[in-house]
């Protein structure tokens, strides 16, 4: 009987009791921001302007809308350059990043491929922002004679 009292006692001794329990309360907290958006600037489009083939080369378009060819391209007279808009919409002041893809402008079975230059972050100033995308179009030797167009993507995301 003196074992069982005496493990007894040693059972209570090294268990838990609530007289030397602690307790803290934590805290918990949320934000929810608005949601951010994109939206392609009405009339505006990356234009590579107007040129000739001859034996192929490429045209640029800077983000500013400048224009500049590579090989044995050449603009001809009159020729526009412009590069593409997009505005962007969020939560005030917070910063985002930017990615663009590549694409193919055709014209019939003709096609050209093309890469696009955007800044890789912009800030939402009181919840508005934009930024303007440039490219570089490859242009086959003897490219055919067409009005080419296509399309690419632009993603936004909060930083």
């Amino acid at each position: 009987m003196k074992k069982i009292v005496i493990a007894a006692a040693a059972v209570l001794a090294f268990s838990s009791s609530s007289a030397f329990a602690a307790q803290a309360t934590g805290s918990a907290s949320a934000t929810i921001i608005a949601p951010i958006s994109v939206t392609h600037t009405a009339l505006a489009s990356l234009n590579f302007g107007t040129f000739d083939a001859s034996t192929g080369g490429s045209v640029n378009v800077s983000q500013a809308g400048v224009g500049s060819v590579g090989g044995s391209v050449n603009f001809v007279s009159g020729s526009v350059n412009a590069a593409d808009a997009f505005t962007v919409a969020g939560d005030g002041n917070r910063v985002f990043t930017i990615v663009t893809t590549g694409g193919n402008v055709t014209s019939g079975a003709n096609t050209m491929a093309f890469t696009t230059s955007a800044p890789a972050t912009g800030t939402l100033a009181s919840g508005a922002g934009g930024f303007s995308v440039g490219g570089t179009l490859t242009v086959g030797s003897g490219q055919a004679v067409g009005s080419y167009t296509g399309t690419y993507t632009a993603t936004v995301n909060y930083q």
